[in-house]
């Protein structure tokens, strides 16, 4: 993966995090979370957002769910953390200071 891409991915999946983490639930669709993420410049294909959720599910950030064939991604405590700048994982940009 070449520098941009990753650097795109590290952006994503931070934006990822932050959505959930400002939702009342901790939790929502990938139909949400690409409109979000698209508003935001970090819009995706379906294939890439898929890839970013299984990747954050895979670093136990995430919870995935299925319905109808749609993802459902809800926030894991330790991807809160990771969100909030207090832990560390490579794959996932560093929030910066507010």
């Amino acid at each position: 993966m070449n520098t941009f891409a990753r650097f795109e991915h590290e952006q994503r999946r931070l934006a990822i995090l932050r959505i959930l983490s400002a939702d009342p639930d901790y939790s929502t669709n990938e139909e949400v979370l690409a409109k979000a993420l698209a508003a935001s410049g970090l819009g995706a294909s379906t294939a890439d957002l898929r890839a970013d959720l299984v990747w954050l599910r895979d670093q136990v950030l995430v919870m995935l769910g299925e319905v109808a064939g749609v993802y459902t991604v809800k926030l894991a405590r330790r991807g809160e953390d990771v969100a909030n700048g207090l832990e560390r994982v490579e794959g996932v940009a560093r929030p910066r200071p507010e």
